[in-house]
């Protein structure tokens, strides 16, 4: 009979703990287990051949400027950097230090200059474009844009 109450228990238990475990999520508002990305690559690159080339140099773009950072050495950018350096302007998100060495800041993009939609495929561009292919960003790209 004691084994019967304990394994009922730990049956009880287990149940909880496995809807917890998936339910938590869900009522937090993390719907999506695995980040992706958020914006079409293919969109963001009509965006930065019309906007960026004339300060930034990325290699699948053929030519390209050296008023602001070379963006294929910019690696380790996640997508939500991204987004918030067009919003916010580039010193939102770099260090004293690198803002230093360019003569010029780059202005915030924010809605009116850019849509929030050709901010977010601008981004995915760039972040596809400086990531190995596949790659996802690393926490969950959210889907609207930062405050400034």
């Amino acid at each position: 009979m004691l084994q019967i109450n304990i394994g009922r228990r730990v049956g009880v238990w287990v149940a909880a703990l496995t809807l917890v475990a998936f339910a938590a999520p869900v009522a937090l508002g993390h719907t999506s287990a695995a980040p992706k990305l958020v914006g079409s690559p293919t969109a963001g690159k009509t965006v930065f051949t019309s906007t960026c080339i004339t300060c930034h140099m990325l290699k699948t773009v053929s030519s390209g400027g050296s008023i602001g950072p070379n963006l294929n050495k910019v690696t380790a950018l996640d997508e939500n950097t991204i987004i918030k350096a067009l919003t916010c302007g580039g010193a939102a998100v770099m260090t004293k230090a690198a803002v230093a060495k360019y003569t010029t800041t780059m202005a915030a993009y924010a809605p009116p200059a850019l849509t929030q939609t050709q901010i977010t495929n601008l981004a995915a561009f760039i972040f596809s474009e400086t990531h190995p292919k596949g790659a996802v960003p690393k926490a969950v790209v959210s889907k609207t844009l930062p405050k400034c």
